[in-house]
């Protein structure tokens, strides 16, 4: 008939009331009228047909707040194997179920911004890939010939070079100008790191580059007005950004280079007559600072006479600072020996040569930093 037989102590003291109160009574006695009936309909399910039933669902006595419960309701028998009526057991889970909601609102929030940040990862991707492209456009596609009306294969000066940025952008850079009918400039430049911010930097430099074509025939000079302006931009960046540099112009017909270094790697000058390697040393034998750190920096232009066959070899430090097996780092004096031995080979393969062996020397077989080599070969004085 729907009425309690028996409640153990946990019911009586859910619904704060005595066994007394309940025995006899109804659902209708302590829910709303709609629960109840709803309550009586799932009795009589479980009395029709035998069979468990088990629901989570709401649960308001009357007076108390609403609660989220998990329900199963058996049939009970008799000794005849006939159903009399049945036992019901709850317990509250309220708790757990707004523990398990907010998971699943964490988890869809989590995966809203797994796909957002998803698709800034492939903007952020597309954006530098654009950007390689833009700073591999900003590097030479073709060399200029010397003098102007040599055939290139004739030229008096002939470059190479070797560009491997270990990200997307990189902070390295160089460039080779014909600055007169016999005059070639080469710069490089290395901006600490190897990621968008030095990649921008790089970008800036370039700029200037262009404005201080007035200054290119002087290296000294031109190095001079690059820091300052490099100097002026950087400084409210409030991390100053190590930045090196090396600049040469050399004249075909004479066989002068001048040069002029701010904290770069020393370039190699490979005499191939005479079988002798030499980093190239600043006049006066002292290291000048690198660009953009003191604002009136003054650079001082070193001079030297190429030999026909002469090569030089300019790089940045990720060519050299690599790690062995044993953490031994690849040294400068590792890289004079490795070119003395490669010496006579042509420029293209002794590039590739030197590159090779230092990957061979390396621990993963990678370089940690960008590199960029860049060598110009002297042919001899065209005729007159």
């Amino acid at each position: 008939q729907g009425r309690f037989t028996f409640a153990n102590q946990q019911y009586c003291d859910h619904y704060k009331c005595t066994l007394a109160d309940i025995l006899g009574k109804t659902d209708f006695d302590f829910f709303p009228a709609e629960l109840a009936e709803k309550y009586r309909r799932d009795d009589w399910r479980v009395m029709e047909t035998g069979q468990t039933y088990e629901i989570v669902e709401e649960h308001q006595p009357l007076g108390q707040e609403k609660r989220i419960i998990r329900v199963v309701k058996t049939p009970l028998y008799n000794s005849d194997g006939k159903i009399i009526g049945l036992q019901g057991i709850f317990w509250d889970i309220t708790q757990q179920q707004l523990a398990e909601e907010r998971v699943r609102r964490a988890t869809a929030q989590l995966a809203q911004s797994r796909k957002e940040l998803r698709a800034k990862n492939l903007q952020m991707e597309d954006d530098l890939k654009m950007a390689r492209e833009i700073q591999l456009a900003m590097l030479p596609l073709q060399y200029p010939p010397f003098p102007r009306s040599a055939d290139p294969a004739d030229s008096a000066f002939q470059f190479i070079h070797r560009y491997l940025p270990t990200g997307t952008v990189g902070g390295d850079f160089f460039t080779v100008s014909a600055l007169s009918e016999d005059e070639a400039s080469v710069f490089i430049c290395d901006v600490a790191g190897h990621g968008v911010r030095s990649a921008l930097v790089t970008a800036m430099i370039r700029a200037l580059l262009e404005e201080l074509k007035s200054l290119a025939g002087e290296p000294g000079q031109f190095l001079t007005k690059l820091n300052s302006d490099l100097h002026a931009i950087l400084r409210h960046a409030g991390t100053p950004l190590l930045t090196t540099a090396f600049y040469l112009v050399a004249d075909c017909r004479t066989g002068v280079m001048r040069y002029t270094n701010a904290g770069h790697p020393k370039p190699l000058h490979l005499r191939r007559r005479i079988g002798q390697v030499e980093p190239l040393a600043n006049v006066g034998g002292k290291s000048q600072p690198a660009l953009g750190l003191f604002e009136n920096a003054a650079y001082a232009t070193s001079e030297i006479k190429l030999a026909p066959s002469d090569l030089v070899m300019l790089f940045t430090d990720g060519l050299y600072e690599v790690a062995g097996a044993d953490y031994e780092i690849y040294s400068q004096t590792m890289l004079i020996g490795d070119v003395r031995q490669r010496l006579q080979l042509p420029a293209s393969e002794l590039f590739d040569s030197i590159l090779e062996q230092i990957r061979r020397f390396s621990a993963d077989g990678q370089f940690a930093d960008d590199v960029c080599l860049v060598g110009m070969e002297f042919a001899g004085c065209p005729p007159a």
